[in-house]
């Protein structure tokens, strides 16, 4: 099992750090009892959490985070909510999205679409199977990360269909939807 500190910034001025884990099979956070993503405003909080607090977590136990000297000497990962909003505004068709752009918005969405796995949320993982989202992150894997062919050359054929609205409103829904289900931790 590995884990990791990520530092969410969810504006200029706010940020919160989490817990991400992965094991042989699952990626996931260190939730709450409510299922709510434990979030912390330091590092120090979290280290006074692991030590001093009770609360059932899960999907790991006390004693593992306890033992994972890991954690605090591995590098943090960053991700910046307010960055994907200027990468959702600053574009408005798919063929305009670079690698860079292309890049963000994957990994953010495969970050938050951990929780919603971890969670088995049913709304939001069905909204991942919009014919929009599925269609986004198709082409911009085929386009800048995998190997171009045929699945390319098919994808860009289905671009006149793909509404860059819908898929805004419904990345917008998703990351809402992460961000309200993180719980600060004060320890």
């Amino acid at each position: 099992m590995n884990f990791s500190i990520v530092e969410l910034y969810l504006s200029d001025t706010s940020h919160v750090f989490i817990i991400w884990g992965q094991n042989e099979s699952d990626d996931f956070f260190l939730i709450d009892e409510e299922n709510k993503i434990c979030g912390f405003l330091s590092l120090e909080g979290i280290k006074n959490f692991i030590n001093q607090h009770e609360t059932k977590t899960s999907p790991f136990t006390k004693d593992e985070l306890i033992n994972y000297k890991q954690l605090f000497s591995s590098e943090i990962n960053f991700y910046s909510f307010k960055l994907v909003e200027e990468v959702l505004f600053r574009n408005t068709k798919i063929e305009e999205i670079g690698s860079d752009d292309a890049g963000i918005l994957i990994e953010t969405y495969n970050l938050i679409s951990d929780f919603f796995y971890q969670t088995n949320n049913e709304d939001c993982l069905l909204l991942r199977k919009d014919k929009n989202m599925e269609m986004f992150f198709d082409y911009c894997y085929y386009k800048y990360f995998w190997q171009k062919g045929e699945e390319l050359l098919e994808l860009e054929k289905e671009l006149p269909s793909f509404n860059y609205a819908k898929f805004v409103d419904i990345y917008r829904k998703l990351l809402i939807f992460f961000v309200n289900n993180i719980k600060v931790i004060e320890v």
